[in-house]
């Protein structure tokens, strides 16, 4: 184990020790408990703090959690969905002063969408995120520029198998097919 880390720690050294990153930017990670889990595993690695200068996460399932899983899932408003908190939520992380051309954002928008809205909903929602990201405005200088200047990767998300629920019949996997192989 000790002889692994050391290898692990030489040849991270090696592949980060020219990065033209150099400590720029922030990487931010925004999904579901898979986004946690990736953030978790790269929180103490040169990734958050050599390459990148920071790193940061915002957990969410169809809204961002802003209590502890265990007390924010059993919340309920029986409210309809609604695609504006989501667009609003996310907006406030992509033009933070932070969010710089150096920036990336890894977005998973997938499984609590899939498994919780209508399908025509969740696809306007991808749409209208997609625009997010498009959004321009005109500098001081009358040039138009994208709000978001850093980049971003869409991650996808695990397919769901849905014989494999213990209640078949459950409403809330709406439109959520086998995978054909």
């Amino acid at each position: 184990m000790l002889y692994s880390k050391k290898l692990f720690s030489l040849i991270s050294e090696r592949l980060f020790k020219n990065s033209p990153r150099d400590k720029k930017g922030t990487l931010w990670i925004y999904g579901d408990s898979l986004a946690l889990r990736f953030y978790d595993s790269i929180y103490y690695t040169p990734l958050c703090g050599e390459i990148f200068k920071v790193c940061n996460l915002t957990y969410s399932w169809v809204y961002n959690m802003l209590e502890p899983v265990e007390i924010e899932k059993y919340k309920r408003n029986y409210l309809d969905f609604d695609p504006s908190r989501v667009l609003q939520e996310l907006s406030e992380v992509l033009y933070l002063p932070e969010m710089d051309e150096h920036s990336v954002i890894i977005l998973n928008c997938g499984l609590h969408y899939v498994s919780a809205l209508k399908f025509a909903t969740y696809r306007r929602l991808i749409d209208d995120i997609i625009n997010l990201f498009k959004e321009t405005w005109v500098n001081e200088d009358g040039v138009v520029e994208m709000k978001f200047k850093g980049k971003l990767i869409w991650k996808t998300t695990t397919a769901i198998h849905r014989e494999r629920f213990l209640y078949h019949n459950h409403p809330s996997p709406r439109f959520l097919t086998l995978q054909v192989m």
